[in-house]
């Protein structure tokens, strides 16, 4: 290395000389060097500073122990070594434990997980439920008339039809598909290859209901006619196995809250015929029955008739018990709920773009519909409706046993249908590919309910029971019952279309209760009719 240095000494006369020198680098310490010698202070001075560190440490552990109002905590401190060493390991493994159980109870509180908490309130008005009423055998009087006369497909046209199907693959050495036609003799195969007008006209009207009664606060009101039933609606839907039911549902909340009893004498219809028109539906016979089902629900929804009916038994009387039980359940980040004022907005409630029918009742709106009936919001049929629109888009059918948003067409047939352009069992083979491959997958219905189909935060369910025992009542009681009750409708009419001056004696009202009153036997003849009494 070369360095220039300037010499400022006194001694030297010139003040301006320079003096140059050499310096090896050979006698200059390596950077190496340098940072050995200055790790080797620091090391030093960190020994030094140790044992101090050390005391104040021990210090802060022996004020710990002292201080801590835990006992095993001071035990460490105190002792022979393994005892000390025997409390520190109990006192480890403690902290451990409350450490982790710490962390569960956040975990847990983050889930939000509630529990049941029930409560028995005695005394208490619910509203009264409504009721779904289909018979066992579906098809009126009304439909041997059309049946006759060739307006509709008969069932045992329906049935020689598959069997001549069935005959021709099996001709072609196809049994596979063979075998599958013949199952395919069915209600509800029947019903899909029906058009909707007929369906409607095959069925059960409200004329079925002979009689109908409402207590009302100890007062009883006796209708003829159930469709003029004070404080009540019967809503009238179609069922691919049950045809024409119909739902007895109060039409506003006061009017269910005053409701105690409904009882109701049904006529099951004509007796069946199987020797023209009806040689069908082999498969059905392990669920073919006489009588009605009926099921207790809440009102504005839609029945689920194949897991909560109940079977009424002819020429019996029947009460159906039914205990309410009301659900609240809590809105949380994890297992949100839907709330009660969306069901009460008719916007908000819809799950649909079609148009709806405006609800009777001020506490709920309807939120979908199927065919020309709209229901109000549940979760499983927002499931099934969600469901149903997937497989419109991607089979091109309507599913029987989801809600229909629209009447079938040839367009938009039923899945079932096999007979709207000629027979065709390819197409109903594609279409059960489609069904059983994408929409009705458990993850499709998983997803759905999850996002958008949540459950109500409110609602009631309706545990039923039903007993029954044989009914006394006899043809002629029902007979003048009918009368009587026909002839004050009439004498309460005539009386206000005339005014309360004019002589009641003179309406055809009184010349009917006359007839009773004057009647000396009051036997008549026979009529086979179905009671079913519902009280609560």
């Amino acid at each position: 290395m070369i360095r220039f240095e300037g010499d400022n000494n006194n001694n030297n006369n010139n003040n301006n000389s320079t003096t140059l020198s050499v310096v090896s680098e050979d006698n200059q310490p390596s950077p190496t060097e340098k940072l050995t010698k200055n790790n080797a202070s620091s090391n030093i001075t960190q020994f030094k500073q140790s044992p101090q560190r050390r005391r104040q440490t021990i210090s802060i552990l022996e004020i710990i122990c002292d201080t801590f109002s835990i006992r095993g905590v001071a035990r460490m401190r105190r002792g022979p070594p393994f005892l000390r060493g025997l409390w520190f390991c109990f006192v480890l493994i403690m902290t451990i434990g409350l450490l982790l159980t710490t962390y569960l109870l956040v975990q847990d509180y983050l889930i939000y997980d509630v529990s049941e908490n029930i409560n028995v309130i005695y005394d208490t008005r619910s509203p009264f439920p409504a009721l779904t009423i289909c018979h066992h055998h579906p098809f009126s009087q009304n439909a041997y008339q059309l049946w006759r006369n060739g307006q509709v497909m008969s069932p045992s046209v329906f049935n020689r039809n598959m069997r001549n199907l069935t005959h021709q693959f099996l001709l072609e050495n196809d049994i596979s598909t063979a075998e599958a036609l013949y199952q395919y003799d069915s209600m509800s195969i029947y019903y899909q290859n029906l058009r909707v007008i007929d369906a409607y006209n095959l069925g059960h009207d409200t004329t079925a209901f002979l009689n109908c009664m409402r207590r009302v606060n100890h007062t009883i009101e006796i209708e003829d006619n159930c469709l003029n039933m004070e404080g009540f609606q019967i809503r009238k839907f179609s069922h691919h196995t049950y045809f024409n039911c119909h739902t007895f549902e109060p039409k506003t909340k006061m009017e269910a809250e005053d409701t105690d009893i409904i009882a109701l004498i049904v006529s099951l219809g004509k007796d069946l015929n199987y020797y023209n028109q009806e040689q069908a539906f082999l498969t059905d016979l392990f669920e073919m029955a006489k009588g009605l089902r009926v099921v207790v629900h809440e009102p504005g929804t839609y029945p689920d008739l194949e897991r909560e009916g109940l079977h009424v038994e002819p020429g019996k009387l029947n009460e159906i018990n039914y205990k309410p039980v009301l659900w609240k359940l809590l809105d949380t980040p994890q297992r949100p709920c839907r709330q009660e004022h969306i069901d009460r907005d008719p916007e908000l409630a819809r799950i649909t773009d079609h148009t709806l029918a405006e609800s009777l009742n001020s506490d709920y709106a309807y939120a979908y519909h199927d065919l020309n009936v709209s229901y109000r919001y549940t979760q499983p049929q927002c499931i099934l409706f969600h469901q149903q629109e997937d497989i419109i888009k991607e089979c091109g059918c309507q599913y029987i046993y989801h809600p229909r948003p629209q009447f079938p067409s040839p367009d938009l047939p039923y899945c079932g249908s096999i007979m709207e352009n000629g027979i065709n069992v390819m197409v109903l083979s594609e279409r059960v590919q489609c069904l059983t491959s994408g929409p009705l997958k458990a993850t499709v219905r998983q997803h759905y309910e999850r996002t958008i189909c949540l459950p109500r935060c409110q609602y009631y369910t309706y545990e039923s029971t039903i007993s029954v025992t044989t009914w006394r009542a006899v043809d002629w009681q029902l007979h003048w019952l009918r009368q009587l009750n026909r002839a004050f409708k009439s004498m309460q009419h005539e009386a206000k279309q005339h005014g309360e001056e004019w002589n009641i004696t003179n309406s055809y009202g009184f010349q009917r209760w006359k007839e009773y009153y004057e009647q000396d036997n009051l036997t008549n003849k026979l009529i086979e009719d179905q009671v079913l009494m519902w009280k609560t």
